[in-house]
């Protein structure tokens, strides 16, 4: 399934599912990249977490079915923008989200930040 036809909530519901989701994941990472046409977002999860060390998102230990997210935009906006703006989404579902069984209410941690940066806690 392509995410083109689908909204940020809806991907991030879908990405939310708990199939096939391992219990040993302890933290999920919102991974952000910049491509020619606006940015990107996906998803991964880890068994690991050091909050001290950004290193343990790249010990992927778990990818939902559809991990990237495309935003394309006609006017691409500052990339710290975009990070503002994405954390804030995600952070406004995952307080409408509490009661849900989905996979962000089954981890200790979630990050956001864009490949070869820092990372900021949402969770």
């Amino acid at each position: 399934m392509k995410t083109d036809s689908l909204s940020f909530k809806e991907w991030l519901i879908l990405t939310g599912s708990p199939k096939k989701f391992n219990r040993k994941i302890k933290a999920l990472n919102f991974g952000l990249f910049e491509t020619e046409s606006g940015y990107t977002v996906y998803l991964i999860g880890s068994k690991t977490y050091f909050e001290d060390d950004p290193e343990w998102a790249i010990n992927e230990g778990y990818a939902p079915k559809i991990k990237y997210f495309n935003f394309n935009q006609k006017e691409k906006l500052k990339w710290t923008e975009f990070e503002h703006q994405i954390k804030t989404k995600i952070e406004e579902y995952l307080n409408q989200d509490k009661d849900s069984k989905s996979i962000y209410n089954k981890v200790e941690h979630i990050t956001i930040g864009f490949d070869e940066g820092s990372l900021t806690v949402i969770k």
